[in-house]
């Protein structure tokens, strides 16, 4: 099992790297994107510590992620002395088209699968997710 969880994790990175040539964006800055569309909308205080970037790094790449059109940046709703940055609608078509493909592969393989089951698969992608982010934190701590 973990050996499989492993060759997950490189066939990960590698749909990564794929993606982010597909965007015509560098690794960083494709991450970033990742991040602004699975959330929604996030502040880039936020969004530099979901990236382990500093505020800097992050106003960098949110300059760059709104030349070419992916994110917009705006006021924040309630506290106009922060910036709210959300996809655009072309990330949007990106992501469909990048993407869509492999969530209805990922649809059929679960298609035969009970509730039980796909709750268990669940549980323990949870585990691994939590697993790994505690452990890059534990090697990010060390440097």
């Amino acid at each position: 099992m973990i050996a499989e969880v492993r060759l997950l994790g490189t066939e990960l990175d590698r749909l990564d790297a794929a993606a982010a040539r597909t965007f015509g964006l560098n690794r960083t800055d494709s991450r970033a994107l990742d991040v602004v569309h699975r959330i929604g909308s996030v502040s880039p205080t936020d969004l530099s510590k979901e990236l382990g970037l500093t505020t800097g790094g992050v106003t960098a790449v949110l300059d760059r992620l709104e030349a070419s059109g992916f994110i917009s940046r705006r006021p924040h709703p309630s506290d106009r002395r922060q910036l709210v940055v959300e996809p655009s609608s072309r990330t949007e078509r990106l992501v469909a088209t990048t993407f869509g493909p492999l969530a209805a592969r990922t649809r059929r393989i679960t298609e035969g699968l009970s509730a039980k089951e796909l709750v268990t698969i669940g549980q323990f992608l949870t585990g691994v997710r939590e697993a790994t982010a505690a452990r890059a934190d534990e090697l990010m701590a060390e440097r």
